[in-house]
């Protein structure tokens, strides 16, 4: 690993507030890059936070929903305040977020000088039609900015096709990560009753009436005993008063709805869940909540998409299942709640690849990709 201390710059057009995945992905990284001596700044759209060093915010923001998701996107950004902190802080490498906004991002990509390196992460895998046309024209719009980027990368294959077909870039799998150090391994069950979590948005696309429907139809099936089971429903969203609704109306006592819950009550609770269940039905370009389950200690049962099945199909292809037929996904929640067996080889081979997606492992390899993109961007800019 490179020696030299980098001055770096995170590039994203959302702000900070909201703990997402691309959030997360952005202040995980730059921890661990301060916490070894390099100097890291965050260059993002409208941000209330002011507990973060070397925040600059660089637009105001409107709230949109895109991809099945809330976010902001950046009203036009001043150039001369661009400029002013490209030209103040002295970067060797400047780390865009992807996709980004020609507001934004592109403009702080078109203000670079010559010597800093640009590197890009490209996060999203489109769910619905609206996503996916509004993906081919934002492709469409930064394609002019292509060669300009020293180095991209894509967290998953299913980003990296998508990125090949409407952006015109051909990025290397880099795959997200997680901090296994911010979670605990409780105390998992010792007798007959099981605890099942599942900690997401509480919206159709991540499947949680998915869930409910199964787990009733195994109890009304006889498969499963409600009393050897707690289930743990983490998340706000607009779904919330219709799950619970059916709880009611389904006589499902064991499902206990905690609303939204803060990043240590979320640790806290997947450190005594023996079991994760995320039944996504897509638009997911990886998989973090996955990860941070596996970090915990849980078993992972996950819905077949693109962005999940790239975490597990290697190696827990039996932890896949299709969150729409009731009667499999009903056949595997019986199998994780009353097969002690299972369970255990299930939480066994996913232990066994959780590693690779460590925050060690993934940031000593993006190091050295920054290290490698500056130093060929000062040979190309000798003497300039």
């Amino acid at each position: 690993m490179a020696s030299k201390k980098l001055t770096i710059g995170f590039v994203l057009d959302d702000g900070l507030d909201k703990p997402d995945g691309v959030q997360q992905y952005v202040l995980g990284l730059g921890g661990w890059f301060a916490s070894r001596g390099h100097n890291v700044h965050y260059l993002v759209g409208q941000t209330a936070r002011d507990d973060i060093p070397n925040l600059h915010v660089m637009s105001k923001n409107a709230s949109v929903k895109f991809n099945g998701n809330k976010l902001t996107i950046p009203l036009v950004s001043s150039k001369r305040n661009i400029r002013s902190t490209l030209d103040k802080h002295d970067f060797d490498v400047l780390h865009v977020q992807m996709p980004y906004s020609p507001f934004m991002g592109g403009r702080v990509i078109a203000n670079a000088s010559a010597k800093i390196a640009v590197v890009g992460t490209f996060h999203i895998f489109p769910y619905g039609l609206m996503s996916r046309v509004g993906s081919v024209l934002l492709g469409l719009t930064l394609r002019v900015q292509t060669s300009r980027f020293d180095k991209v990368f894509a967290v998953s294959k299913p980003a990296q096709q998508l990125a090949a077909r409407n952006y015109y870039l051909q990025p290397t799998v880099l795959a997200n990560f997680v901090d296994q150090t911010k979670y605990l391994r409780g105390r998992k069950s010792s007798g007959k009753k099981i605890k099942m979590i599942f900690v997401n948005r509480l919206v159709p696309r991540k499947g949680c009436g998915y869930l409910l429907k199964a787990l009733d139809y195994a109890i009304q099936k006889k498969m499963i005993e409600p009393s050897n089971l707690t289930v743990d429903i983490c998340g706000s969203g607009t779904q919330r008063q219709k799950l619970e609704d059916f709880c009611r109306r389904r006589g499902l006592t064991s499902v206990k709805f905690h609303g939204f819950v803060s990043e240590s009550k979320k640790r806290q609770l997947l450190s005594e869940a023996d079991v994760a269940v995320y039944p996504s039905i897509g638009g997911e370009s990886f998989g973090i909540v996955l990860l941070e389950a596996m970090a915990s200690g849980c078993g992972v049962l996950a819905g077949d998409n693109p962005g999940y099945r790239s975490v597990l199909e290697d190696g827990s292809p039996q932890a896949l299942f299709d969150p729409r037929d009731s009667q499999a996904f009903g056949d595997k929640l019986t199998a994780v709640v009353n097969d002690k067996s299972f369970r255990q080889e299930l939480i066994k081979t996913q232990q066994n690849f959780i590693g690779k997606f460590y925050l060690d492992n993934i940031a000593g390899d993006l190091l050295q990709e920054y290290s490698k993109a500056s130093r060929n961007r000062l040979k190309l800019n000798k003497g300039k």
